[in-house]
């Protein structure tokens, strides 16, 4: 977590240099943050439909009693935060954080005894944002984000591996500063993210 801590303010620093020293005006505000939540995400899907999977295969050696080794399973969905800073009229870049956790409650086969297990995908990327349509109250964008995550799993699985987000199709609705976002795609983030963007 420190390294991404760190990665994101040294982003941070240099997108803020860039959009210190641009002199140029633009049509549109240079800046926007966004907040946004993907309900189901690949991390998410793997490891509920995996442990549906175990608990299947199980069913030929265990009893009644016994099934269900992997229960309970919560997760938060991808929380998404974001920057970026208007190159022209039509690309920008940015960066992506993602934050996703969750447990499961798994039964050992043997003494039955059950553990809850926490399990983290956060992750950090750098965006390309293309808006293909403008309107005045109606923006449409694609965006591409490549990065890294963390996934880690007790016991299980503790790694950095190399991530992305390809967004084909995505649309911005507001009048003013303040607009909703839905985006449509496939990576790391989810499958799909709603959220709120403010421009300025």
């Amino acid at each position: 977590m420190k390294k991404f801590a760190a990665v994101a303010a040294l982003l941070a620093v240099c997108l803020s240099t860039a959009a210190a020293a641009d002199k140029k005006g633009s049509p549109y505000p240079r800046h926007d943050v966004s907040l946004g939540l993907s309900p189901l995400t690949v991390a998410g899907f793997t490891v509920k439909f995996g442990s549906i999977l175990l608990n299947e295969f199980s069913k030929e050696e265990l009893s009644e009693e016994e099934l269900n080794l992997v229960s309970d399973f919560h997760n938060t969905g991808a929380v998404v935060v974001g920057y970026s800073y208007r190159l022209s009229n039509i690309f920008a870049i940015g960066t992506t954080a993602k934050l996703e956790a969750g447990s499961f409650i798994v039964k050992d086969e043997n003494s039955r005894d059950k553990e809850s297990i926490p399990f983290t995908f956060d992750g950090i990327h750098l965006s390309l944002k293309a808006d293909w349509l403008r309107m005045k109250y109606f923006w449409l964008y694609s965006r591409l984000d490549l990065g890294v995550v963390y996934a880690y799993v007790p016991k299980v699985l503790h790694h950095i591996l190399p991530s992305g987000q390809l967004v084909p199709l995505a649309v911005e609705i507001g009048k003013n500063q303040m607009r909703v976002y839905f985006e449509a795609g496939v990576g790391n983030q989810g499958f799909g993210t709603f959220g709120l963007r403010y421009r300025f």
